[in-house]
C-alpha cells in the first residue's frame, strides 16, 4: 500500500490503522514511535526462508515483550511504516479495545465476538460464569463508531498539518482512560444488572459473573461453575443420545480467556493530546457530524444499548420475545438461588458428619 501511495501525485492523506497495545512492553503510551529490536524486515526474511513448523516453534522467543502475535505484528508494522513512508502525508491511528457502537448506525450495534463482546455475550446466555480479571484495573475501551469518526478526523488532521511527516508524523491514541475511565469491576457489575432488563430467550441459567486476578482462584470457579456442571450435563446428554456440546463451549472460552486475561490483569497509561487537540481544531459542525470524544461519557447508558445489542445482534434475539424471556429468566432466578441453597445445606451437612466422625 505504501509503495502504491508514493505514485499518487496528489495523495492528501493515508492513516495506518494500529493499536493502542502495540507497544504494551511500556506502562505510559506516548503519540510517538517506539524502537524495537527486531525489525520488520528481519522478519520477513525469517517467514521467507524458514518452514512453518520451525516458525510456529520459535515464535514464543520472537513476540518476547508482547502477549500475543497480534500486538507484535502491529508493531512491527509500524517499524515498516516509520522506516518505509518517505515523507508521505500518512499517520497511525492506535485505538483501544473497540467495542459496540454508542450511536451510530444504532445504539449498541456489533458484528461480532471479539473481545468483551465475546466475554458478556457468554454472561448473558448463562454459559460464562467467572473470568479471569482484575475489578480494579481501567480498561481502555472505545466505541466502534467513535473510533470510526476519530479515524475520518484524523485523515483530514493528517492532511491539514503538512510539517508532522517522517518520524514527526502524528501518531494518535485514541482511548479513553484519560477522559472517561471506568474499571472492569464496575463495568461488570453494572453491564450485568442490564441483562435483568434485556434477558434472551436463549438464556440457559440466571445471569452470574465471577471475577478475580488470580489465576488460582479463577481455576477454581471454572473448575465448580464451568468444568464440573458441564461434565455432568454432557454426561446426561450421552445418556439420552444427545451429542455432548457443552465442554467444546468451555475449551472456546477458555481460549477466550487465555488471550484477554493480559489485558484484563493489566494496567497502561496512554497519553492522547493529538487525539485531544484535533477535537478542539473542529467546528461546531464536524463535531456534529464527527462526534468522538469520551469527554462525560455515560456509561450507564452505553452498557444499557451494549446489553441490548448483545441481545438482538449476537444472541440472534428478537426483541418481540422480551416479555417472554422475562417470564423465563425469573423462573432461572428461583433455580438458580434455589440450588446454592440446596448445596450450602449439603456442604455444611457434610461438615457436621465428618466433625461428628473425628469428634
Amino acid at each position: 500500500m505504501i509503495e502504491l501511495c508514493k505514485d499518487m501525485e496528489h495523495l492528501k492523506s493515508l492513516v495506518h490503522v494500529s493499536t493502542a497495545y502495540a507497544n504494551c512492553f511500556v506502562r505510559n503510551v506516548e503519540e510517538r514511535f517506539y524502537d524495537y529490536s527486531l525489525k520488520y524486515h528481519h522478519l520477513l526474511n525469517l517467514v521467507n526462508t524458514l518452514p512453518e513448523d520451525i516458525i510456529n516453534a520459535i515464535t514464543p522467543q520472537l513476540i518476547d515483550s508482547w502477549p500475543n502475535t497480534y500486538t507484535f505484528t502491529k508493531a512491527l508494522a509500524e517499524d515498516l511504516v516509520r522506516t518505509e513512508n518517505k515523507s508521505l502525508p500518512m499517520g497511525i491511528f492506535r485505538p483501544g479495545i473497540v467495542t459496540s457502537a454508542a450511536n451510530e448506525p444504532t445504539p449498541g450495534w456489533t458484528d461480532n465476538h471479539n473481545g468483551p463482546m465475546g466475554v458478556m455475550a457468554g454472561v448473558a446466555s448463562g454459559v460464562m460464569r467467572t473470568f479471569q480479571c482484575d475489578p480494579e484495573v481501567i480498561p481502555n475501551i472505545v466505541p466502534v463508531d467513535f473510533t470510526v469518526n476519530a479515524m475520518i478526523a484524523c485523515a483530514w488532521d493528517i492532511a491539514s498539518q503538512t510539517e508532522k511527516r517522517n518520524e514527526d508524523m502524528l501518531i494518535y491514541n485514541f482511548t479513553s482512560t484519560e477522559e472517561a475511565p471506568i474499571s472492569w469491576g464496575v463495568l461488570c457489575k453494572n453491564a450485568v444488572s442490564y441483562i435483568d432488563q434485556y434477558p434472551s430467550e436463549v438464556t440457559c441459567w440466571y445471569a452470574v459473573l465471577l471475577i478475580n486476578k488470580f489465576k488460582f482462584i479463577y481455576t477454581l470457579y471454572a473448575l465448580f461453575l464451568h468444568w464440573i456442571p458441564a461434565y455432568l450435563v454432557d454426561l446426561v446428554s450421552r445418556c439420552v443420545g444427545q451429542n455432548p456440546r457443552l465442554q467444546k463451549v468451555y475449551e472456546k472460552m477458555d481460549k477466550l480467556s487465555n488471550v484477554l486475561n493480559t489485558f484484563c490483569i493489566n494496567e497502561w497509561s496512554f497519553k492522547n493530546t493529538n487525539v485531544q487537540n484535533l477535537w478542539t481544531r473542529l467546528d461546531s459542525q464536524d463535531k456534529q457530524l464527527f462526534p468522538f470524544t469520551m469527554q462525560n461519557f455515560d456509561w450507564h447508558s452505553y452498557l444499557d444499548n451494549y446489553m441490548k445489542g448483545i441481545r438482538m445482534y449476537l444472541l440472534k434475539d428478537d426483541m418481540k420475545t422480551l416479555e417472554s424471556s422475562k417470564i423465563k429468566y425469573n423462573r432461572l432466578y428461583y433455580i438458580h438461588y434455589s440450588t446454592l441453597i440446596s448445596i450450602s445445606f449439603l456442604a455444611c451437612w457434610l461438615m457436621y458428619c465428618l466433625y461428628s466422625v473425628i469428634i
